[in-house]
């Protein structure tokens, strides 16, 4: 339980929500992949950070993002979830798009989405330098072969790039590391106390190496 509380704070806070979780499990058996490319975070087209495909955290509202969605031919594989009366989140996973709601609203608290594009660390630490901070988690214990995850975090775009998971207690970052998930979240997103718990899970980004997971303060 201990690590499943961890994990569930850092993928809030890395940008893996909820509604991600599930998308990855909806990825499956899905005929023809769209071409997000970079969804926007490099290329800003048709809109930059914190923006994807014009999908605006703490702006856009569930019926806009649903129509985009579907002009877009994103809207695939697609549930809807609600988990509020349990302190949880709301929102809508897709195949290629997880997206949350602030509670008992239809605004967008957080996107998040797979770029077709293949980017590394270093395409993103070049456009926009070094990450304000980084959240590094570990699923499981060492008898049951424990992976660990590994996110960057850019605090003025409000945007969280998970380079997925690797086997074992330690995460290694390199320039050529794979970027495998990129999500925007208004600040202040799922609440204020929430927001700033899950901030006591960051610690600075000390550039390329070993990682280990994140003292929670």
């Amino acid at each position: 339980m201990k690590n499943t509380t961890r994990i569930i704070r850092l993928l809030i806070f890395g940008g893996f929500i909820f509604a991600a979780l599930l998308w990855v499990f909806a990825r499956t058996h899905v005929p023809v992949e769209p071409d997000i490319k970079d969804g926007g975070f490099l290329s800003g087209e048709p809109c930059g950070p914190p923006c994807f495909l014009s999908i605006v955290p703490g702006v856009t509202r569930e019926t806009q993002a649903v129509k985009i969605l579907a002009e877009k031919g994103l809207y695939q594989n697609c549930f809807s979830y609600n988990n509020e009366a349990e302190s949880g989140l709301r929102g809508i996973s897709c195949s290629f798009v997880g997206i949350a709601y602030y509670r008992g609203t239809d605004v967008i608290g957080s996107v998040s989405f797979n770029p077709s594009r293949n980017l590394t660390v270093e395409d993103v630490v070049t456009k926009y330098g070094n990450p304000d901070a980084v959240v590094v988690g570990t699923m499981g214990t060492p008898e049951e072969q424990p992976h660990t995850m590994m996110a960057l975090h850019y605090e003025s775009m409000h945007a969280n790039i998970g380079l997925g998971e690797q086997e074992g207690l330690k995460f290694n970052i390199a320039s050529t590391t794979p970027i495998e998930t990129i999500g925007y979240s208004d600040s202040g997103w799922p609440s204020p106390s929430e927001y700033e718990s899950a901030n006591k899970l960051s610690s600075p980004w000390s550039g390329y190496g070993e990682y280990h997971e994140t003292p929670i303060r």
